[in-house]
């Protein structure tokens, strides 16, 4: 596939959440209950899931994504689209709380966004991330493209940046914290500030992902930047990801890029 192809079905996917999500909460309350892993999930979650995964089907695409029935037959066979209807759901209730959809005097730990991936031959080839506070949409190719309309939050970008979330409560994240010299940056949508982090201009940055499960679904975008923006992205036993061998990526995600953090590939790996 190529990109002007590739971005056209982002936006379109974009253009479809957009309506549906006006739809639906103008007709009915938003429900949420909560997985059997601990996360959640909301009733339109599963509805912009649905409604993605037939569209995805009409483009020719097998889909694999985080309500619907994710198939690890389709992941073998290395060429799938994956979908995260909405990534960082505790900003979404946070904000539906508030009584807003749009409101982009929040901060960016209260940021939520679509997630989309393509793969292909076994390799993250293009990816897109559509914050819906800020409405910025952001597409990714592999080969080293990025595509940015209507630019969201200011930049952060200190020299080093450790990117928190929320919940955790790891031993490698408490060792992160302990040195307070490294600025933080607090998030709820883990597919988004892992972009982003690639994205600012960091001389190093780390990011550990380990309060709860990560689907391919959710690192895809982030994924198809570190082909070529210098990052790594681990999984828990820090080895590099695959994408044709699993759905859910064994023991959390690390993305790191640069000198200072780069002990915490060896202190990933089993002693």
């Amino acid at each position: 596939m190529d990109r002007i192809k590739a971005y056209s079905i982002f936006t379109d996917m974009i253009d479809v959440v957009q309506t549906e999500i006006s739809s639906f909460v103008q007709n009915q309350s938003v429900s949420y209950e909560t997985k059997e892993d601990k996360t959640i999930v909301t009733s339109l979650d599963t509805h912009l899931d649905g409604v993605l995964s037939e569209k995805a089907r009409n483009e020719g695409f097998e889909s694999v994504s985080e309500e619907g029935e994710a198939e690890l037959e389709i992941v073998k066979k290395g060429n799938y689209i994956t979908i995260d209807p909405i990534d960082g759901t505790l900003a979404f209730l946070e904000h539906f709380k508030l009584g807003n959809y749009k409101n982009s005097r929040l901060g960016e730990s209260y940021d939520y966004s679509l997630l989309l991936g393509i793969v292909e031959n076994g390799k993250p080839r293009f990816g897109c991330c559509y914050n819906y506070i800020t409405e910025e949409k952001i597409f990714l190719d592999s080969q080293g493209d990025i595509h940015r309309e209507c630019l969201g939050r200011k930049p952060f970008c200190p020299i080093y940046a450790r990117y928190a979330d929320v919940r955790a409560n790891d031993t490698l994240n408490q060792k992160l914290a302990e040195d307070i010299t490294i600025p933080n940056y607090s998030y709820r949508s883990f597919g988004l500030a892992s972009v982003n982090a690639q994205l600012n201009e960091h001389d190093s940055f780390i990011l550990a992902h380990f309060s709860q499960q990560n689907g391919l679904w959710d690192i895809l975008p982030a994924a198809v930047l570190a082909q070529f923006s210098g990052a790594k992205m681990l999984n828990g036993y820090g080895n590099e990801i695959v994408y044709n061998d699993y759905l859910l990526v064994p023991r959390g995600v690390v993305l790191c890029k640069g000198k200072k953090f780069s002990w915490v590939e060896k202190a990933l790996k089993p002693s």
